[in-house]
């Protein structure tokens, strides 16, 4: 089933997007929390 493929790997990427995203923002709010 090549579209149920499709759609996992487009979830998969989205997720690691999300992670990706989230660890910079907590980053970027522990970096603010130190030069503050």
């Amino acid at each position: 089933n090549l579209g149920l493929i499709r759609s996992q790997a487009k979830l998969s990427q989205f997720c690691s997007q999300f992670w990706f995203h989230k660890t910079l923002y907590q980053y970027s709010l522990s970096e603010s929390r130190i030069l503050n």
